[in-house]
Parts: structure tokens; C-alpha cells; sequence
């Protein structure tokens, strides 16, 4: 964020504040937002901050943030507009999409350091930085084999330094992607994504 140059002691705290006028006061302008429920919609955040990239449970989440069932995909759905989240549904075309995605995420990874500053999940981070940087100018959706599926045609598998092809050894344009390697051999780094953006 563009205010990070300005104060970087203080960086963490501004994004909050961001985010909960994000979610307190300029979502109350979409149609059926609730405003009481800005809270839990924070706590939602949270909650997908911590965990290691997981396929939703609508009715897990529901419980944990106190929020009713039936509102957790609209919630979803408006945090998605206001690029705090983004759901990963799956590849080409089904009724599922209608539903529930098949991954939730953090729009980046500085939102992951405000809400779960020393408990996110290293995992999540990687995934989260890569599908930040590729989701802009490419159609990222969620492979039956693999973590993403790229423009319907390439298929990512992320991971650290130890991570093999298992997963995804029988696929066509199918690359394994590492964070903690500087030069790995027959893979690509995580860090060169950041180059996309």
C-alpha cells in the first residue's frame, strides 16, 4: 500500500484502520450490508488469515464468526468486492461456482500480517503472494490436481525448498513453484511472480 514509505513503523496499524473504515463505513453503502454485522465480518478476516489454505466450510465459518449461515457467502462476497478476499472456484464451467469457491484467501499478504500477525500460516502465504500477483492479468482458477490452474491451461503447485511433483507429475504444463530456494533446479521461484504485478 502506497502509504508504506510514509511511516513504516507504523505501517500495520494504518492498514487496520484502512480496513476496518473499509469494512465499518464504506460497505455500509452496498445494498443489504448490514452494519452490525462489521464485527464479525473483521472476524471473518481473521479467521481466514489463520488457517492453512482450506476448501470453505460455510457452516464452520458461520459458527466461528457468529454470523448466520445463509449470510456467509453474501459477507464472502461483499469482502471480495472491497479486494480484501478473494475465492478461488473451480476451473471451467459449473453449477458449483454458484455456491461455495473451493479456496478463500486473503487478497494479499499484508492483510495476513494485520490479522494474524505471528500465527499465519507459511503455506498460506506462499499461496496467497502467488495467486496477488497472477490473478491481475491471468484467469486463476482452482485445478482438480495441482493449488492453481492458470488461463485454463497451466497448472501451479506451490510449495517450499522439499516440495515434489507428485501432485501434479502427469499433467501437461505443470510447474512446481518454491519460496525458499534462490536458483532451485527445475523449478521455478516464488519470487519472480512479483515481477507480474
Amino acid at each position: 500500500y502506497p502509504f508504506s514509505f510514509e511511516d513504516t513503523q507504523g505501517y500495520y496499524t494504518r492498514l487496520q484502520q484502512l480496513i476496518r473504515l473499509l469494512v465499518e463505513y464504506d460497505m455500509a453503502e452496498i445494498k443489504g450490508y448490514d452494519i452490525r454485522n462489521a464485527k464479525k465480518m473483521l472476524l471473518l478476516l481473521s479467521i481466514v488469515a489463520a488457517q492453512v489454505p482450506f476448501k470453505p466450510n460455510i457452516s464452520a465459518i458461520a459458527q466461528k464468526s457468529a454470523i448466520h449461515r445463509n449470510s456467509v457467502l453474501n459477507y464472502l462476497y461483499y469482502l471480495q468486492e472491497a479486494r480484501l478476499v478473494h475465492m478461488l472456484y473451480p476451473g471451467g464451467t459449473s453449477v458449483a461456482r454458484l455456491q461455495k469457491p473451493e479456496k478463500l484467501y486473503l487478497n494479499n499478504t499484508n492483510l495476513a500480517h494485520v490479522f494474524a500477525e505471528n500465527t499465519a500460516n507459511v503455506g498460506n502465504l506462499r499461496e496467497t503472494f502467488f495467486l496477488s500477483q497472477l490473478k491481475v492479468f491471468h484467469h486463476v482458477t482452482y485445478p482438480k490436481q495441482g493449488d492453481f490452474l492458470v488461463d485454463e491451461r497451466y497448472t501451479f503447485e506451490i510449495g517450499g525448498r522439499h516440495k515434489d511433483n507428485h501432485q501434479i507429475k502427469d499433467i501437461a504444463n505443470a510447474f512446481i513453484v518454491i519460496d525458499d530456494a534462490e536458483y532451485p533446479v527445475n523449478k521455478l521461484p516464488l519470487w519472480v511472480f512479483g515481477f507480474l504485478f
